[in-house]
Formats: structure tokens, sequence, C-alpha cells
């Protein structure tokens, strides 16, 4: 068996890595309710991924305390939910599904934390705004092509 292999016909082989202060276009995938490991709140959790440029299809995971014993955690966690509901134009919202599938603005913020007993960088939204409607017409039209070329895959015979 031989082995024969041209780097130079791969492109570019640095990948564009999140950095803190970048401002990027995010979609909520998902959107969960979630209980607190300690059982006395709940927070939201929302998945995203950036949506163009370089770091297309990157996640990010941001949580927004929903309710806890500290009352100052909840307000604050409740302001920060509500300027996320109004980037993505829902302000009243009925079902945690409602959350998802709007393209939006944010600032992506690293921050450290501790995970079995050593620190690690995360990342974590701030300052969320609506898109421009060109870059939300983009990101939804892409978002069709995207399902349906998965849908078109999914059918193909193996």
């Amino acid at each position: 068996m031989s082995f024969v292999f041209d780097a130079n016909n791969v492109g570019s082989t640095t990948e564009e890595r999140l950095k803190g202060g970048q401002v990027l276009v995010f979609v909520c995938k998902e959107a969960k309710l979630k209980q607190t490991n300690a059982g006395d709140g709940s927070y939201v959790n929302i998945r995203c991924e950036v949506a163009e440029g370089p770091n297309k299809g990157k996640t990010v995971y941001n949580r927004f305390t929903y309710a806890n014993k500290s009352e100052k955690a909840t307000e604050i966690g409740h302001k920060q939910l509500a300027q996320y509901c109004v980037a993505i134009g829902k302000q009243k919202i009925s079902d945690i599904v409602q959350l998802e599938g709007v393209p939006f603005v944010a600032t992506i913020k690293e921050t450290e934390s501790m995970y079995q007993g050593e620190m690690r960088k995360q990342f974590e939204l701030e300052k969320f705004e609506a898109c421009d409607s060109q870059t939300a017409a983009r990101v939804n039209a892409q978002a069709v092509l995207d399902a349906q070329a998965a849908q078109a895959s999914s059918e193909a015979p193996f």
C-alpha cells in the first residue's frame, strides 16, 4: 500500500478561533429551560451557532438565570434574557422554542471558570442586538439551503 499526500491541495490549515470582543451574527439552534444542579433554581440555556464568516458553525452556549434564591441573580438573568428577546424581536414568549431560529448580533465575552480542578476558558454572549434586515434575510436564506442539502443527503442511497 502506498501513501501520497499533498498539503498544498488542502487549502488553509489555520483555523479561525473565536476571540473575546468579536461581534458576530448568531442563530439560536436550541433553547431549554433547565434545573440548576442544586435544584433550587432554573436557567434558560441556549445553544447558538455563528451564522456566517470564517467561524460559521462554531457553537457558543449561553445561560440566563430564570429563577434563583438570590433576587439579584434572578433580576440580572431576566435583564439579559429581555435584551436577547428584544434582539430577536420576540418580547413575549409563551414557549421556550420561540427563542430559536432568529438571527441576532452579539459580542463574545471570554471568561475563565474552574472545571474539575483546572481553569478553563469559555465563551459567553453579551450585548445582544437585532440584525439588520439584509443580514437576517441572507442568514435565513442560507438556513433554508442548508436544510435542503441536509435532507437531500439523508435521502441519498448509500
